[in-house]
């Protein structure tokens, strides 16, 4: 029997936790993914915080690829279906049918097992389209570039109105990049 890796299983969990109980990401992060060696903590953590900060966007392309109100999903497909919908939309190098596979691997193993032939359909036609439907995303208004960049319409009034829609772009754009990467070095003398 396939399970999901070690890596999607924990970003699944830190999701569930984050939207269903109001945790905290890095707090629920950290707790569930004690076990995880460096590359898969890393991975885990980029998915599972990357699906957290875009679920505006991941959801709007949810709906109008997959035919279905998120909100009607039992929470463990909706987690799974966002997971999977972030790799495919956001990350590059990870095969479209893997991210799918994996997906309906976390369905088949939570409580909505049943649901796992659901997530397949909506995750093989958001797998088709999410990337051309997201580089269409207008961005001329701020309610526009609020949806297209996963913040809320009243930041990006407030960004707009203050700085203008380029500078309101580019500070929407710069905050949803990962963060570098950081070693120091402490010397020893």
């Amino acid at each position: 029997m396939a399970s999901a890796s070690p890596a999607r299983r924990v970003a699944h969990r830190v999701l569930m936790r984050v939207f269903e109980e109001d945790a905290y990401a890095d707090r629920a992060f950290a707790s569930e993914a004690k076990d995880l060696d460096a590359r898969d903590r890393a991975f885990g953590q980029r998915i599972a915080y990357g699906a957290i900060q875009m679920v505006r966007t991941l959801d709007e392309a949810i709906e109008r690829l997959g035919g279905r109100p998120v909100s009607a999903m039992d929470p463990p497909v909706r987690a799974a279906i966002r997971l999977s919908a972030y790799e495919l939309g956001f990350l590059g190098g990870v095969p479209a049918r893997a991210s799918v596979n994996e997906a309906v691997e976390l369905v088949k193993a939570s409580r909505a097992g049943r649901a796992a032939g659901f997530a397949n359909a909506v995750l093989r036609r958001v797998a088709e389209g999410i990337r051309p439907l997201l580089d269409a995303l207008p961005e001329s208004t701020a309610r526009e570039a609020a949806l297209r960049h996963s913040y809320p319409d009243w930041i990006a009034e407030t960004w707009w109105d203050e700085w203008g829609g380029e500078e309101a772009i580019a500070l929407m754009r710069a905050q949803n990049e990962p963060p570098e990467t950081a070693v120091r070095v402490v010397g020893t003398g």
